[in-house]
């Protein structure tokens, strides 16, 4: 036996009178834990806390709802957007904000309340995809090779008419939210409206 079994032991039996072993003390400990915390529960939708121990029925209840909700199948996306079409609007909004090479506020302000309508995937972190797509638009404004590249790929992605269409208005909305818009924006929104429409 271990020092810390022996001292554990002899701190449990001096307590309680008796002799036990670790891991019947960490047992114990753990299933007073469980009990107390596992006989409430908060229902977060209803903002109400059940108190499961004077309510046994309710348990048999809440089982079958509480497996529902862990497999239950994701819903289709309330934007209606596939997660390739929401990063291909963000790399046209962020190609947009650097269009006349000033960024404004208002404009990064746009499309961070665009991504906040979107269903955006948590299992692709927002921040690593957006550092990443600032960096493929400034490579684009800088590259001519690589901005045919970088257009035809956001093209790709966004697939139907209807996308394109909304993520054109997105980006007349972006050169706009500055207050004015440049020439440089304006020959960029010319040329993105000939190559998804």
């Amino acid at each position: 036996m271990s020092d810390i079994e022996g001292k554990v032991t002899r701190v449990g039996a001096s307590e309680r009178g008796q002799r036990t072993s670790f891991k019947t003390s960490c047992s114990n400990f753990c299933k007073g834990l469980f009990l107390k915390v596992g006989w409430r529960w908060v229902d977060r939708n209803q903002k109400k806390l059940y108190d499961l121990q004077s309510k046994k029925n309710q348990s048999i209840h809440f089982m079958p709802s509480l497996i529902r909700k862990l497999f239950h199948k994701s819903e289709a996306p309330k934007d209606g957007l596939t997660q390739p079409q929401r990063e291909a609007i963000v790399d046209l909004l962020n190609y947009c904000m650097y269009a006349d090479n000033l960024v404004f506020l208002a404009e990064d302000r746009l499309i961070a309340d665009t991504v906040a309508k979107f269903n955006w995937d948590p299992k692709i972190p927002f921040d690593q995809f957006d550092a990443k797509s600032i960096n493929n638009a400034r490579t684009a404004r800088e590259n001519q090779g690589y901005r045919d590249q970088f257009l035809a790929w956001i093209r790709d992605r966004l697939g139907t008419a209807a996308v394109k269409g909304q993520a054109l208005d997105l980006c007349q909305e972006l050169f706009v939210a500055d207050g004015a818009r440049s020439d440089e924006e304006d020959a960029v929104f010319q040329n993105l409206r000939e190559l998804l429409e």
